[in-house]
């Protein structure tokens, strides 16, 4: 099988020998059938915007304590999953939506924002949108992301900047100098999928996957 995950967290699982959160291991099905296929022949997993511990390789990824309330699976406010999921992403040519309600029947987003939270329940608290960066004076934010129309590009200090964009193939689709601290850029035309966003000044290069849904 090939299982597609989406706004999930995974995290304080580990198994009793030590596997991390995914390990190939755990797909491996015990079997009586010398014949039956190896292994290394068992499907990949496909993960996107979930919160795992110990990463795991995908757009919207993370791996960072959820910040979960002593005694259950309601996230705290200041969670690094609160607005970190996604209403939808595309794998293999399907697209797949988050549900509209969570796991206790509330609305999902929460209306107090527009965003998807990660996990079962949809928190009350209000979204930090935007990229975890280092905590450095390059810093950069960019949001909504995943985006359907456009993108905004915030930067700690105003500056002249080169922003390219690039597709998974390397392709150079979009590059232009931006000035000040703010910056919008039109997405609509492009396509569906994952890009690099390459921002460029004379103190620093910094590249972020975004998503265009």
């Amino acid at each position: 099988s090939y299982p597609f995950l989406m706004n999930n967290i995974f995290w304080d699982d580990l198994s009793a020998d030590g596997c991390t959160e995914f390990d190939m291991r755990d797909l491996v099905r015990p079997t009586f059938d010398d014949n039956a296929p190896h292994p290394e022949n068992v499907g990949q997993i496909t993960a996107v915007f979930n919160d795992i511990q110990g990463g795991w390789e995908g757009p919207g990824n993370i791996n960072e304590d959820p910040m979960f309330e002593q005694g259950t699976f309601e996230l705290q406010n200041g969670s690094p999953c609160i607005g970190a999921g996604t209403t939808s992403a595309e794998a293999d040519g399907e697209t797949f939506f988050a549900p509209s309600l969570d796991f206790n029947g509330n609305p999902r987003p929460n209306p107090i924002d527009e965003f998807v939270d990660m996990g079962a329940i949809e928190s009350e608290f209000e979204s930090t949108v935007g990229i975890p960066v280092p905590a450095d004076q390059n810093k950069i934010r960019i949001y909504p992301n995943p985006s359907s129309d456009h993108i905004i590009l915030q930067l700690h200090k105003p500056g002249t900047y080169l922003v390219e964009i690039h597709t998974l193939n390397g392709q150079l689709i979009y590059s232009g100098a931006i000035n000040g601290s703010l910056h919008q850029i039109d997405m609509s035309r492009f396509s569906k999928g994952i890009y690099f966003i390459t921002v460029r000044s004379k103190e620093f290069v910094r590249t972020e996957k975004i998503m265009k849904l």
